[in-house]
């Protein structure tokens, strides 16, 4: 049966400091360790089923699980603005705190609710809620939510070890853990938040990539582990600056493109300018259409009174003609005209109705592609802030 002693006497034997010890509910998952003859940090996996127990002489550091739903990320493409935006998942709701809302204040009513039950245990009921230590700082939220995504683009080129990776920022421990020590293929990720303060716990607040070893492996590997450790590490930061310097390379071959061309932004707006050129002709032929049409109408209007006043129309002589058969011809063309210029009209309203959704939906998407872009360059410009203070800071410890 293993104990924390012999734990540590194996450790110390094989040059390796146990250092601080993470548990739930005063049992051990985790503790980091350092090798002394790589100076290199590292932490140990204890399976829950070890049972190892905090000493109470003894200092620790409590962790709890973080909500699973913060992960909830989709693969695919997301509304950058929501994608960079914060949610406070800090503030408490208290609306029910003190019992149903929905409870009849009247002396009457409460009179009989507190004579059914024992006033005491109603009074205690309404203090029933339960405050989550394991919430997020609203400002956190996306950096959580990072390391989270970043863990797990790591973890795919440690398959095939034995060793996993883990990321610790602030006092959040995000880690791959091993479900089974003889398969190195089934792996969780874990996410947890240290109760502890940040000054003491992680007083840089930056990230630290870190390796994780599950005690079986490290039994089985205990000559071997500090070299191996070493070599892995050297071998996932030669990949991680592979990756950070091909992809800064690629953002600025697309920005020297895009440099380069015209840009696709204003090709789009000249176009959108284009529709709206063509709508203001189309607009000005159909005023002409309306015009057209009110001196045809206006035409119609005297013809009809002019028939009014001399009779049918369709009333024909004694020698086969209408009696006035030039009105006839009159009426004919101007209903001829009006027919036509219905045609036109209605033509011309739907090229005015199409090209008017062409450019809403133009405007519309220039809206919100050049505010997103707009965050997006805000987000990296910042993003480049936040590293270049983080190597002012470290600067002080040369």
């Amino acid at each position: 049966m293993l104990s924390l002693e012999k734990l540590d006497e194996l450790l110390l034997n094989n040059g390796i400091f146990p250092n601080n010890y993470f548990s739930i509910n005063n049992i051990i998952l985790y503790t980091d360790c350092v090798v002394s003859v790589t100076a290199q940090k590292f932490i140990l996996q204890i399976p829950i089923e070890y049972k190892l127990m905090v000493p109470r002489d003894q200092s620790e550091y409590k962790i709890f699980n973080l909500k699973p739903f913060l992960f909830h990320i989709n693969d695919q493409q997301v509304d950058v603005v929501n994608k960079y935006k914060t949610d406070s998942f800090d503030e408490l709701d208290y609306k029910n705190m003190y019992g149903n809302e929905s409870m009849s204040n009247d002396a009457n009513s409460l009179l009989n609710i507190y004579k059914s039950n024992d006033i005491s245990t109603q009074l205690m009921r309404n203090y029933n809620f339960n405050i989550d230590s394991n919430m997020v700082h609203k400002d956190d939220i996306q950096d959580v939510r990072d390391i989270y995504q970043q863990l797990n683009r790591l973890k795919y080129c440690m398959d095939s070890l034995y060793i996993k990776p883990c990321i610790v920022y602030k006092n959040f421990l995000c880690i791959i853990d091993l479900v089974d020590s003889t398969d190195k293929n089934k792996s969780n990720t874990k996410y947890f938040k240290v109760n502890a303060p940040i000054e003491v716990f992680n007083p840089s607040c930056s990230r630290q990539f870190l390796l994780t070893c599950h005690i079986e492996n490290f039994y089985e590997n205990v000559n071997d582990i500090s070299t191996e450790l070493l070599r892995v590490k050297t071998h996932m930061n030669r990949i991680i600056e592979t990756n950070y310097v091909k992809n800064f390379t690629d953002f600025n071959t697309i920005i020297e493109y895009n440099n380069k061309k015209e840009s696709k932004i204003n090709k789009v707006i000249n176009y959108k300018n284009q529709i709206i050129e063509q709508i203001k002709k189309y607009e000005q032929v159909h005023t002409n259409i309306i015009n057209n049409e009110r001196h045809w109408l206006k035409k119609q209007y005297t013809l009809e009174k002019e028939i009014s006043r001399i009779g049918d129309i369709d009333t024909f002589n004694a020698t086969g003609y209408y009696k006035n058969e030039k009105l006839h011809s009159e009426i004919k063309l101007v209903n001829e005209k009006l027919d036509k210029i219905d045609i036109d009209k209605s033509d011309i309203i739907l090229n005015i109705v199409k090209l008017t959704e062409c450019q809403d939906a133009l405007m519309l998407g220039l809206d919100k592609i050049c505010f997103d872009n707009l965050v997006m360059i805000n987000s990296i410009n910042k993003n480049f802030d936040i590293l270049e203070n983080q190597m002012l800071n470290f600067e002080q410890i040369f």
